[in-house]
């Protein structure tokens, strides 16, 4: 997702690993399908912008998050929380799409596969024509989100982490000859000893241990338990970031945007037992950074020394 800090990989040098290339052209098709998905929920909502803002008006008043001056025009209101007033635009317009959809491509269904069929002389049976209701908050409650606009990016962000995960687990595996993923990094350090990650503004080598020790753990919430936060992962995902913030301090650069702010990552009051946790944008970020200084480091060396 797009936030105050966009990490990006470096392209290939002309003697870069085959793998780095590899690995390059997966990373950015996972950045431009996230930023396509994104950009298009952002055009629509600024097309509905102005009807969001008169359906909500008098809510957001009586919340606080604009007021009016004495001309009642919309150009003359003044938000007052600027963030949460967007948030809430968009994660109203997302919640009236979802409930669009609903309509027109789940509830029509079996009439509309029978419209379909019927022309061939057939149609379904009756008994496939269940009858379908969708509560939106109380699928908005299963996660640990404050709104739908949490819930939607937060999803993207799962795709992105898992997909990064997976890419970095596998080039690792492959190039170390080593299956087990908890150890990964140790395995990587013992191997390459002299990548010293600090030096890339980044944290102790034994920082980077834990750091993906975190992230493992994270892994297994979405491979494990479908994303329902359980006691066992909570307590080992709150240990993993409890340990890895002794490694950071302020003139760390991965650190800009405030990526291990307690309030935003990792933080306990959003590790929800028995809901479904979504990443946000600060530990979706602070994960590209890890693999941008892994692979970064890890091509320079190899090409240099070959």
């Amino acid at each position: 997702m797009l936030t105050a800090y966009m990490p990006t990989l470096r392209k290939p040098f002309n003697n870069s690993t085959d793998w780095y290339k590899n690995f390059y052209n997966i990373y950015y098709l996972s950045q431009v399908t996230n930023l396509t998905l994104l950009s298009y929920i952002e055009s629509f909502i600024e097309l509905h912008k102005n009807s969001i803002i008169d359906i909500k008006h008098d809510e957001f008043l009586k919340r606080k998050i604009i007021s009016e001056k004495k001309n009642k025009n919309i150009s003359d209101w003044i938000i007052n929380d600027e963030k949460k007033f967007y948030e809430e635009m968009k994660s109203f317009d997302i919640e009236q799409g979802l409930n669009e959809i609903f309509e027109q491509q789940i509830s029509k269904r079996f009439d509309d596969i029978n419209s379909f069929i019927m022309p061939f002389g057939t149609k379904l049976n009756d008994d496939l024509n269940k009858e379908i209701s969708i509560n939106f908050n109380e699928i908005k409650e299963t996660t640990n989100a404050q709104n739908w606009y949490q819930v939607i990016t937060g999803f993207l962000n799962i795709w992105e982490f898992l997909f990064l995960f997976s890419t970095t687990e596998h080039t690792l595996k492959t190039l170390l000859s080593y299956q087990r993923s908890d150890d990964l990094f140790l395995k990587l350090l013992e191997t390459y000893p002299v990548l010293n990650f600090q030096e890339k503004g980044f944290i102790s080598n034994d920082g980077y241990k834990v750091l993906w020790q975190l992230y493992n753990e994270v892994r297994n919430l979405y491979s494990h338990t479908h994303g329902i936060l359980v006691r066992k992962l909570k307590d080992k995902i709150n240990s993993k970031t409890h340990e890895l913030k002794v490694f950071f301090n302020d003139d760390v650069h991965i650190m800009d945007s405030s990526f291990l702010n307690e309030e935003k990552v990792f933080n306990n009051k959003n590790l929800i037992e028995n809901k479904f946790y979504l990443l946000n944008d600060e530990e979706l970020n602070l994960f590209r950074n890890f693999v941008i200084v892994t692979m970064e480091s890890l091509d320079e060396f190899i090409t240099n020394k070959s």
